[in-house]
């Protein structure tokens, strides 16, 4: 057989397995250079968008939840605002579910343990939300009925009896009495119980007065004031209805004295209207410091949160670097590999003609 005969084979296979290698030389290369492109769309990079997602929904769950109480609310609107706090609620538990176990534990701890606060301040106001509603419908109920009582009745009846008892003096004439006193001197009692009746009728607007603006105060230390007033108001008032209910005269309205008594039994004694306002108003000062607490939960939470998308961001880096080193270290290899492998092919074939050529 000749030299060129034997020659043909063993040049096709060096072409080949040539050919082979730098296939799998370009393929490798390929590979390994995706490995960039793979590692940044990792695991990982679900993380930030669960930690806005968390941030999202904690803020949703205040706006919710942390609301003044007000006599604009009902019960639909209470039952509404906890349906809302559960499927807020169930988000959060979910998200951080979602972000346990994910290589960032410490961080996800101390976020879970301000989400936590967050939810014991949520579910604070929220029981204690029916008790000061109620304060506050009885308050609105209480005030409506006083203004009712003293400005349609006790108002009216003793501005008449004030009248009726100063016209008798003036005039000696009194449609209640059924004669005429002309040319007769009015006597000390007369004085003295038109004096009532006036001392009154000044006691009971203050003690009015002060008792409604009680009702509507928001603060606690004016309330007080108010309470001295009324009291003050109350103890003349008192003075006045003692002598009037033994002297009163026939000019005396019938209803003065029983309404003005309930008047004043409004503002004293246990359980009185201005205990209930301060009770009303110590409910809503605690309300007031829970949603003021949230605030700061609420931006510790945000800066917890950010920490994390940073540190997550900052490991994303990193990997995508390390990853992309690994890569360039790999083609290297390879096409080191690849380039020995054809010369070794070469070479073996050279070597494997050169012996069978004749001596």
């Amino acid at each position: 057989m000749s030299n060129l005969s034997m020659r043909k084979p063993l040049t096709v296979t060096v072409v080949v397995a040539s050919v082979v290698l730098i296939a799998f030389t370009v393929v490798g290369w390929q590979t390994l250079g995706g490995l960039t492109d793979q590692s940044e769309i990792s695991d990982e990079t679900s993380i930030p968008a669960a930690a806005l997602a968390l941030s999202q929904h904690s803020n949703s769950l205040a706006s919710v939840a942390l609301v003044t109480t007000s006599l604009a609310m009902d019960r639909d609107s209470v039952l509404d605002i906890r349906r809302s706090m559960a499927a807020e609620k169930a988000e959060l538990e979910a998200l951080l579910s979602d972000l346990s176990g994910r290589g960032y534990d410490a961080r996800v701890s101390r976020i879970e343990g301000h989400v936590n606060s967050l939810i014991s301040i949520v579910e604070q106001v929220d029981s204690a939300r029916p008790a000061l509603l109620r304060a506050l419908f009885d308050g609105e109920i209480r005030r409506r009925a006083l203004s009712d009582a003293t400005t349609r009745e006790l108002g009216p009846a003793i501005l008449k009896s004030e009248d009726d008892q100063y016209y008798y003096m003036m005039t000696g004439r009194s449609e209640a009495r059924g004669a005429t006193g002309d040319g007769e001197a009015v006597s000390r009692e007369e004085f003295l119980r038109y004096k009532h009746m006036s001392t009154l009728s000044r006691a009971i607007g203050v003690a009015h007065s002060a008792l409604s603006a009680a009702v509507r105060m928001e603060d606690p230390t004016l309330v007080t004031t108010l309470e001295e007033a009324f009291d003050s108001a109350a103890q003349r008032a008192r003075g006045a209805l003692e002598y009037l209910a033994a002297n009163g005269g026939p000019e005396l309205d019938s209803e003065v004295i029983p309404l003005a008594t309930s008047l004043i039994d409004a503002g004293t004694g246990p359980g009185n209207d201005f205990d209930q306002v301060k009770a009303k108003l110590s409910m809503a000062q605690a309300e007031e410091r829970l949603i003021s607490s949230s605030v700061g939960h609420l931006a510790t939470l945000e800066a917890e949160i950010a920490g994390l998308v940073d540190d997550v961001n900052r490991s994303i880096v990193s990997s995508a670097e390390q990853s992309e080193q690994a890569a360039a270290n790999g083609q290297t290899t390879i096409l080191v590999a690849g380039i020995i492998g054809i010369l070794l092919t070469v070479l073996v074939a050279w070597y494997l003609g050169s012996r069978k050529r004749p001596a």
